[in-house]
């Protein structure tokens, strides 16, 4: 028996439903430390001292992690102020994102009944859900890093022309220099060693050619570069 069509109307009223419940509650506690209130203090600072160059926690140089999830606090601070609410924000955006993507894998690859399953899966996974309302960067690294590999499993399905293969996999690098901006280079090696595992284990070698090397490490290196080196020449 095939499935019916699921109607926009109730997708949609899924998604937002979703939304309400995910960041309806995010202020409710106070922020724990030491973690919670590392990751608020550093975009604070930001935005108290308008360097957003240099990250800094309790007036020192804070070098252990990239920029990336300061930028987005310190942005969201700078719009709705600072709150426990605001502080966990981008955790809660990144993690709704995840399930988004998610689901628009599984839409390309097996279509409307398997996005939603997929979509209510991931959003209602205890360990999304965890870190998607916990201030840390694992939920922003792990969502960059579901949309780089997910944008190379549609690249490589076979479904995409020879043009949005290439667009498909320039996103997946995108999104893989973003990961590296919020947590380093953990976000290269992980993704990495999958693509070189599978690929010898698949004997599949039509996967490296799906990956656009070149064009990908130009794309990778013109996001991630800049704040390396400006914040390098800042702080001999």
């Amino acid at each position: 028996m095939i499935a019916p069509d699921i109607s926009r109307r109730f997708t949609t009223a899924v998604i937002l439903l979703s939304a309400v419940l995910w960041f309806g509650l995010l202020g409710q506690r106070e922020l724990f430390d030491p973690d919670e209130g590392r990751y608020a203090g550093i975009p604070a600072a930001m935005v108290d001292t308008g360097d957003w160059l240099t990250p800094r926690l309790n007036d020192f140089k804070y070098f252990e992690k990239p920029v990336l999830q300061y930028w987005g606090t310190a942005a969201i601070f700078s719009v709705f102020g600072k709150s426990n609410t605001t502080a966990r924000l981008w955790t809660a955006l990144t993690g709704f994102a995840t399930a988004l993507f998610a689901m628009l894998v599984a839409f390309r690859l097996y279509g409307q009944w398997a996005a939603l399953y997929t979509f209510g899966l991931t959003i209602s996974y205890l360990m999304v859900v965890a870190f998607g309302h916990y201030l840390t960067l694992d939920m922003a690294l792990s969502a960059f890093l579901v949309m780089g590999i997910g944008s190379l499993v549609i690249a490589h399905s076979g479904q995409p022309g020879e043009s949005q293969t290439r667009n498909w996999m320039l996103l997946g690098w995108a999104a893989l220099a973003l990961a590296t901006l919020t947590k380093g280079l953990v976000a290269v090696v992980l993704p990495a060693a999958t693509v070189v595992v599978y690929s010898l284990w698949q004997r599949d070698w039509q996967l490296w050619k799906d990956l656009h090397i070149f064009k990908g490490l130009v794309l990778y290196l013109l996001i991630t570069a800049p704040w390396f080196i400006m914040v390098s020449i800042a702080n001999p």
